[in-house]
């Protein structure tokens, strides 16, 4: 048969009237069941001379050289010049598809139905899913050698293409799809895998048809297919910023499939620090004050921890205050923060992509239109360093979150010396054995309606088929997010799952709510009374009055009394005034109150109550008290304080 007047082409087919092709012009199949073969790798060979500069000759001074023939080869025809380059293909005009649309699948071995009675599991051997394992042989059928598809060519001879272990031994024809797709090049390091299929950016609307008919006619998706993963990378060039979709198939139990899918956007960009904007500077200032801080405050709580061992010789002393084991909590967080951001940028810095990757052997293949090369890998490859990228900025902002609660917890922890910011953390100290106690009967009434919403709406609702979706929605419906009317009305008992419905409520949310409530109600109250005894012992606010007084008052600016000879002070102050509980428990802290308000000049009646007796020194001491260096007077730390200290010292003097 002549068809070379009427060859098709992608231009057009042979025209309906046309006498020649009679097989294609009365049968209803498609131009490519015709036995033709397009010659398009036709090559023009070229010939130029070219100096020999090895042959050289000279004859009387003449340099002569000899010549060889060069021999160059253009293509004939060049049916697809655009595919030279790259083609510029745009999601919503801003954001440039990188490669193309990847397709893979995760199979899975057909094993017998663990589910079904003995007698049963005869007649349905190797027909269920072992969703637990997986499989990596080849499958399909390359519809090209497919009598009944309309990629039929029966022009292709099956050897040509496929080696023996590639043809199917059953039906005698060639798989259509494998594991690595048939990689003629792939290194280790670049591996194929998955089953890919890409739909290039270079494809014209003829090509994605074919390549479409083929994944139906080869059975692409069949009941050995565990997931069907689609991927889009785009790169949106006016904003910087990498964008990975990703839409994941799966089969569910009941003959349907469920769909996820997933939008990252990645900066391009993060590494500050080569960066010459000013903002980004000011970030990378930032930064160091970050980690300088954080190992000044590593440093001090591990001597802390050295002097806490050195004084207790019992390692876990330390350990055991909550409060310890929050900061180190903390510091190991911000720790991984810090290590999954540094990694998050190496892997930023050393991403490198191309808006184009060749990964077919053969973009004009009438046959095997899926055998790769290593340009699959390189782009699975990029495909997989998105995903890490994906991986350490989700992990990075998972650290950082659970930074800022510990450091929530931490800020409440050091409030607690205040009377007024402590009162949280008091309260919540003074309540903790109450709910301790309360959360374990919470939990157990949790865990009992949890067994019994399974037992009521498993059969038919999502939200309680599992114990642990029925706990979760159970705290929905005590928090008032969820609604289980649609379910109630649903269960083909109505009558259980309204009784179901109301005493959980009634226990839950009337009962133990209320419980909690009075718990923290009653601690709080406690607290609030404790912190009204102590509201004239406020730290904070004497730290502001002093500073405001030695503002005001200049001529007390210059007293200073160091932490060993206050404690001296204190001790010649109580072996002098008490000598007689030398062998007893004494109120010291009172003894050391009085003495830092005399020292500090406060007028308050706290210090008229000073220990002054008997009266000492100035105020009527012996010469050998008068002699001590530890004298009333030698408090102040100056001697022109001493006209005040004895007005103080004035009435304990009258009535000695």
């Amino acid at each position: 048969m002549n068809c070379l007047p009427f060859l098709p082409t992608l231009l057009s087919p042979p025209p309906r009237h046309s006498s020649d092709c009679n097989s294609y012009n009365d049968s209803a199949q498609s131009y490519l069941s015709i036995p033709f073969e397009v010659r398009a790798n036709l090559y023009a060979k070229t010939a130029r001379s070219v100096k020999n500069t090895s042959r050289e000759t000279t004859v009387n001074g003449t340099t002569t050289y000899g010549t060889y023939r060069e021999f160059s080869y253009s293509r004939l025809y060049d049916m697809f010049p655009v595919l030279n380059g790259t083609r510029d293909r745009t999601f919503l005009s801003k954001n440039r598809v990188i490669g193309g649309v990847l397709l893979t699948q995760k199979r899975m071995p057909l094993g017998s139905c663990p589910s079904l009675p003995k007698y049963l599991k005869v007649y349905f051997s190797d027909s269920c899913a072992d969703s637990e394992s997986s499989s990596y042989e080849p499958f399909g059928v390359d519809p090209t050698f497919d009598p009944t598809s309309s990629l039929y060519r029966a022009t292709n001879h099956k050897y040509q293409w496929y080696d023996s272990d590639d043809i199917n031994s059953d039906s005698g024809l060639p798989y259509g799809f494998f594991y690595d797709q048939g990689c003629v090049d792939c290194t280790n390091r670049f591996p194929v895998y998955d089953y890919p299929i890409l739909f290039d950016v270079n494809f014209n609307v003829s090509r994605v048809s074919t390549y479409m008919t083929m994944l139906l006619d080869g059975n692409y998706i069949d009941d050995y297919t565990k997931e069907v993963k689609v991927v889009v990378p785009l790169l949106s060039f006016e904003l910087g910023r990498y964008i990975l979709i990703t839409a994941v198939y799966e089969p569910v139990a009941v003959g349907n499939w469920e769909m996820s899918y997933r939008i990252n956007v990645l900066p391009a960009v993060i590494n500050n620090w080569t960066s010459s904007d000013p903002l980004d500077g000011w970030q990378c200032f930032l930064e160091a004050c970050f980690l300088l801080s954080f190992f000044i405050l590593v440093t001090i709580e591990a001597k802390e921890v050295s002097i806490s061992i050195k004084h207790t010789s019992y390692p876990f002393k330390y350990f055991l205050d909550l409060g310890n084991c929050i900061d180190w909590l903390n510091y190991g967080i911000q720790m991984g923060a810090a290590m999954y951001w540094i990694s998050y940028v190496k892997a930023t810095d050393n991403l490198n992509l191309s808006l184009h990757y060749d990964v077919y052997n053969d973009y004009m293949a009438v046959g095997r239109l899926t055998q790769m090369t290593d340009q699959m890998g390189r782009y699975q490859f990029l495909i997989k360093a998105l995903e890490k990228l994906v991986y350490l900025r989700t992990m990075y902002s998972s650290c950082i979150c659970s930074s800022l609660i510990v450091t929530c917890l931490q800020t409440l922890k050091n409030l607690d010396f205040h009377p007024k910011m402590g009162i949280i953390t008091k309260t919540v100290t003074g309540a903790l054995s109450d709910l301790a106690f309360f959360l374990f009967l919470f939990s157990i009434v949790q865990i009992i309606y949890s067994f019994a919403g399974v037992m009521v709406f498993g059969q038919f609702s999502d939200e309680f088929n599992t114990f642990g979706a029925a706990f979760v929605s159970n705290i929905y419906m005590l928090l008032g997010t969820y609604e289980p009317q649609d379910d109630m009305e649903m269960s083909s008992q109505p009558q259980i799952a309204t009784m179901y419905y109301w005493s959980y409520m009634i226990i839950t949310f009337f009962i133990l709510l209320n419980a909690l409530l009075a718990i923290i109600v009653d601690s709080y109250a406690s607290v609030k009374n404790a912190s009204e005894q102590q509201a004239d012992v406020d730290p904070l606010s004497n730290t502001v009055n002093n500073w405001i007084r030695n503002m005001s008052m200049p001529d007390l600016a210059d007293t200073f009394i160091s932490d060993k000879c206050l404690f001296r002070i204190t001790q010649d102050l109580f072996d002098v005034s008490y000598p007689h509980f030398s062998t007893h428990p004494v109120k010291v802290i009172d003894i050391l109150a009085d003495t830092v308000l005399t020292s500090l000049a406060l007028p308050t009646e706290h210090i008229r109550r000073q220990k002054c007796q008997p009266p000492r020194n100035e105020c009527g001491g012996t010469e050998t008290e008068r002699e001590s260096p530890y004298r009333c007077g030698a408090l102040f730390g100056h001697r022109k304080h001493d006209q005040r200290e004895r007005a103080l010292c004035e009435p304990h003097r009258r009535k000695s």
